[in-house]
């Protein structure tokens, strides 16, 4: 079993830029207030100065104040990729535990988790749909696509995950099943969610363990 991970945002990075940059101008500006740089064209110190002390001062407390505050936001809902949870805002931003028999892997250049247990497999995408987000027409092409490759179309139905609405359709196979669900997160964002079952285990029931503690995250980068 691999380590746990923490998963890094975009945002993150740029916070620690902004930390980094506040602490260090403000640490400048105060050594120059009290005299302690040398100017480069006098190669002697710039005089004493209380405004550049406390300029710098305050540039440092800034830099501190925001590290305090975004490391207490992340502190509320920590980023964790392990093999027994994924709890992260990137993609595909949601937060789930792998029950007892199950385990969890992350494509992370995807933005594809995917969950293996008994006889079964889960995969979840978060992807922005540049033509609009349209279950309708994604559920036909997928029960055309599927059909004309053997499976038998189970037919629509619908259910909420986490309090978000999602369309969904199973499909059966000879020796396998199949279920999807399509889940708008909001503006671009949507959630496809696939279960397959093997040994005549019903798609939408099978990967049940995993769905009813899915939470969704707000999304990050995708």
């Amino acid at each position: 079993m691999s380590p746990t991970l923490h998963a890094t945002t975009d945002l993150d990075a740029v916070v620690r830029g902004l930390v980094a940059l506040l602490t260090f101008v403000g640490l400048i500006v105060a050594l120059s207030g009290l005299g302690l740089l040398k100017s480069r064209k006098r190669r002697s110190a710039d005089p004493p100065s209380v405004l550049r002390v406390v300029a710098g001062g305050l540039l440092a407390i800034a830099g501190l104040t925001l590290k305090v505050m975004h490391g207490g936001r992340a502190g509320d809902e920590p980023e964790v990729i392990s093999p027994t949870r994924f709890s992260s805002a990137t993609s595909p931003t949601l937060t789930l535990d792998a029950p007892a028999g199950w385990l969890l892997s992350h494509d992370r250049a995807a933005g594809r988790l995917v969950a293996t247990g008994p006889k079964a497999s889960l995969m979840l995408e978060t992807s922005r749909m540049s033509d609009g987000v349209h279950a309708d027409d994604f559920m036909a092409q997928l029960a055309t696509f599927t059909t004309s490759r053997g499976g038998i179309d189970e037919g629509a139905f619908s259910e909420t995950l986490d309090g978000l609405p999602a369309s969904a359709r199973s499909f059966k196979f000879d020796t396998t099943a199949q279920a999807v669900w399509y889940v708008p997160r909001g503006g671009p964002l949507v959630t496809t969610i696939s279960c397959r079952s093997e040994g005549g285990a019903a798609a939408r029931d099978a990967c049940r363990p995993l769905l009813s503690n899915l939470k969704w995250r707000p999304p990050g980068p995708l």
